[in-house]
């Protein structure tokens, strides 16, 4: 099996109490049939767990139950009681891996680190170096993926090595000297990467080389029309509508605004970029599986686009913009920003969905 991962993945550590915003709330925690086949062999475990089961609560699977919308295990000071008591091995799958993520293909596993976890968020915005590891595990063996498109998978993976570079700025063919000449770019590359494989050219997804001369998509009205979309998103924590709320009649209560809020996108060029390479590392290659290149491309540019803006607004509780130009930025409130747009938006398959079938 081979393995990628970022440069920052092993050095990750849970802040436990100290994290500003605990992952142990506002959303069903899904305990695997090997952890509850765990307690129960332990009955010492199994007397401390049974009664803080949820069986009923999801479809997918028993859930820890939910108090004032935090785990039963959550204690005050921010730990897990479970974990306090019996240690890390006691904790089902979802808390022991999170917030690592797994993609998965014919004989490659990428691994990241969660934006919606506050530290996850962190180290990708610190992340200057922007390299990624890779590694062989003779041990793992290969899962067989049935009709897996493994040409397709290889145009994907080359088409994405298109995208870092041009998010790094050196790429030749696709100068992007601003943020805006950057997404608008790789927007246009989706297109012409999605007609090569609707029109079963797919050989021709690495050979594109000169974009189509088009008026932005970065206009007012449209992004205002897309953006009131995350409106109808299933809805994970309450708080976000007001989220939404407030970005919308901060960010498109004006075309004014508008531009203010995309002039102020390119005073943050570096966490922009760093954001985006983490949305294309994650989610481009998937198109191997339902087909969506433009889709996939569209979801990452915009969702990065929209957690900034989410960020602008929250500057004064919306009543301006934060200018870089006279202030440092404040890096608590655009890591905040960046963990609450990816816990409502990329913890929710629906919400995925929802958003690449828009696009």
């Amino acid at each position: 099996m081979h393995y990628t991962k970022p440069s920052y993945y092993d050095t990750f550590r849970c802040t436990a109490g100290d994290c500003p915003d605990t992952c142990c709330q506002g959303w069903q925690i899904i305990i695997d049939p090997e952890s509850i086949e765990k307690y129960k062999a332990n009955p010492e475990l199994w007397n401390y767990v049974k009664d803080s089961i949820d069986w009923k609560a999801s479809e997918e699977g028993p859930t820890y139950l939910l108090k004032d919308r935090k785990c039963t295990h959550l204690t005050p000071d921010g730990l897990c009681e479970m974990q306090v008591k019996y240690g890390f091995d006691a904790l089902c799958q979802v808390c022991q891996k999170f917030p690592r993520h797994v993609e998965e293909f014919d004989g490659e596993r990428e691994l990241s680190i969660d934006l919606s976890c506050p530290e996850g968020a962190r180290m990708v915005l610190e992340d200057t170096d922007g390299s990624f590891i890779s590694y062989d595990d003779d041990l793992e063996e290969n899962e067989d993926y049935e009709d897996f498109d493994y040409f397709l998978y290889t145009e994907l993976y080359d088409a994405r090595e298109t995208l870092f570079s041009m998010i790094s700025d050196s790429n030749a063919s696709y100068p992007s000297a601003t943020i805006a000449e950057l997404m608008e770019s790789m927007i246009s590359l989706g297109e012409i990467w999605q007609n090569c494989l609707d029109e079963n050219n797919v050989y021709e997804i690495n050979e594109a080389h000169e974009l189509p001369k088009k008026s932005s998509p970065f206009t007012w009205q449209n992004e205002k029309r897309l953006f009131s979309k995350l409106y109808d998103l299933e809805l994970l924590r309450p708080e976000w509508i007001e989220t939404v709320d407030r970005t919308y009649k901060t960010i498109f209560a004006s075309e004014e605004n508008y531009r203010k809020a995309c002039l102020e996108l390119e005073k943050y060029d570096s966490f922009v970029r760093r954001i985006l390479r983490y949305m294309i590392y994650v989610y481009f290659d998937g198109a191997v599986y339902d087909d969506k290149i433009y889709a996939k491309l569209a979801f990452s540019v915009y969702c990065v686009r929209w957690t900034f803006f989410v960020f602008f607004s929250d500057q004064g509780n919306g009543r301006d913009l934060l200018s870089a130009q006279e202030k440092e930025p404040d890096m608590e409130a655009l890591i905040r920003a960046v963990y609450i747009f990816s816990r409502e938006v990329e913890h929710s398959d629906l919400n995925i969905s929802i958003l690449e079938d828009w696009l």
